[in-house]
């Protein structure tokens, strides 16, 4: 494969990264009702720590191996950014202000006006921190937007090969600091470290410019055969899954939205490989038209999970408890993933109703697409 066959023409997708998208908001829909289980279901804890290992990595990673330098001025780059990253954090906080009012009633003499108007004091407070709280799943968006603000400043520095390695040491650098010296940037700046999610996003960029890296280099873009990615991506696994415990060992998780990664070494290397056994599977599958087509809509499927991480699953993982308190890890690994099933077959129509007929609330301009693309129809974006 020549080194310009991941640049996909004026009217193509990559059938394999839609499917690597399809599958890691799946993982994501996983992670987010396994979650909910906690603590009443032991086995709960260690397949969310699993998932939360390398989710979110996977999708900057992805990020990056779709990045174009566009040849744009700043103030054009900026309304680009604002439209397809924030408006799609702004539409759904809104969203979920009344679901947050409704599901937090007045205590005591408090009146729905006082829980209301707080609400909303709130809810503005944390969007110009860039801390969108009520609908927490939105802090990828604000992430990537801060992730492609550095990626812009640096770009001629990363377009020759040299520069981009300088970039990925020095983004790596900066993870360091950030994780080792947490406490001391807090006690410097208190919470204003973490707005607009830059301690996240200092991370976040290790794996966006990995990304442009692996597709400089054809890392994923080849076709070696099945039974190479098989053999490759079963590796990856067992990877993850003999090392993801070890960041934590007394039971925390790693968690990107509040830049909690634990030990370094082991973050890196269960992230990447997590990421690369994601992708692998994505070769294998690429033909399935199911995930393809999941896979143009994965931006509104996260805008949608996060209402449903936060005020869906909680019921019914209660009620599941309810009928079922002490469930095996299989019924339990069974349950969870029927009950993912079942979110995602409620928020597929959903979405696609949006992007049909208002796709301007996930950043896209109503003559850009109308309708959700048959795979193969659409110029691939990134992110």
């Amino acid at each position: 494969m020549s080194a310009h066959s991941l640049r996909p023409a004026p009217a193509e997708r990559i059938a394999w990264l839609d499917v690597a998208k399809a599958l890691g908001i799946a993982i994501v829909f996983y992670g987010h009702f396994v979650e909910r289980f906690i603590p009443a279901v032991p086995a709960a804890m260690l397949q969310m720590k699993w998932v939360y290992s390398f989710h979110m990595p996977l999708f900057f990673f992805l990020s990056g191996l779709v990045y174009k330098e566009r040849q744009t001025a700043f103030d054009a780059f900026i309304r680009r950014q604002v439209r397809s990253r924030l408006v799609p954090v702004w539409v759904f906080t809104l969203v979920g202000v009344p679901l947050w009012i409704l599901s937090h009633p007045p205590q005591g003499t408090q009146t729905w006006l006082e829980v209301t108007r707080q609400c909303l004091v709130d809810t503005v407070r944390e969007t110009l921190q860039g801390r969108p709280t009520k609908n927490i799943l939105m802090w990828f968006l604000v992430t990537l937007f801060m992730v492609e603000l550095f990626q812009f400043a640096l770009r001629r520095l990363t377009r020759s090969m040299p520069g981009l390695l300088a970039c990925i040491a020095l983004s790596v650098g900066l993870s360091l600091v950030v994780m080792w010296h947490s406490e001391i940037l807090h006690d410097l700046w208190g919470d204003r470290v973490d707005w607009w999610h830059l301690t996240s996003a200092v991370v976040a960029m290790v794996f966006y410019q990995a990304g442009i890296l692996a597709r400089r280099l054809e890392l994923v873009g080849q076709r070696p055969g099945a039974a190479r990615y098989l053999i490759v991506g079963g590796i990856c696994a067992a990877v993850t899954t003999a090392t993801f415990n070890r960041n934590f060992p007394a039971g925390n998780i790693v968690k990107l939205v509040v830049a909690v990664y634990g030990d370094p070494g082991w973050f890196f290397l269960t992230s990447f490989a997590g990421t690369l056994m994601v992708i692998c599977a994505a070769r294998l599958l690429e033909r399935v038209q199911a995930l393809r087509q999941i896979g143009t809509i994965t931006l509104g499927l996260m805008c949608l999970n996060g209402i449903m991480h936060e005020y869906v699953n909680p019921s019914v993982a209660r009620m599941i408890l309810r009928y079922c308190p002490g469930p095996g890890v299989a019924f339990f690994t069974l349950t969870c993933l029927l009950g993912t099933l079942v979110s995602l077959l409620i928020c597929l129509p959903v979405v696609a109703l949006l992007d049909r007929y208002v796709p301007e609330v996930f950043g896209r301009p109503r003559t850009r697409r109308t309708a959700l693309p048959r795979p193969g129809t659409e110029p691939l974006r990134s992110g």
